[in-house]
């Protein structure tokens, strides 16, 4: 079954995904958010686009457990993730 992937910002993706910065990144802010349809490869994606190379980043990850356009969020990460050199 092909699954087509949604916008990163769709209110469809079955993921909402939350990297807060401890400093604000210039014209960003402190948290990037987007949406993701499957979590495979999350870290690798979140480690490749990290920004001002800042050495930690809370990692708040919320899976919809209905099918959209319902919603019932349930938080499956909530941790800090270091960047590796």
């Amino acid at each position: 079954m092909n699954q087509e992937q949604p916008s990163l910002h769709s209110p469809k993706n079955r993921y909402h995904v939350e990297v807060h910065y401890p400093k604000p990144l210039p014209k960003l802010g402190s948290v990037v958010s987007f949406g993701t349809m499957t979590l495979d490869g999350i870290d690798s994606y979140i480690r490749r686009y990290w920004m001002n190379n800042q050495p930690v980043a809370r990692i708040i990850i919320r899976e919809n457990l209905k099918t959209y356009p319902e919603f019932d969020w349930k938080t499956v990460r909530n941790e800090d993730l270091t960047l590796e050199p």
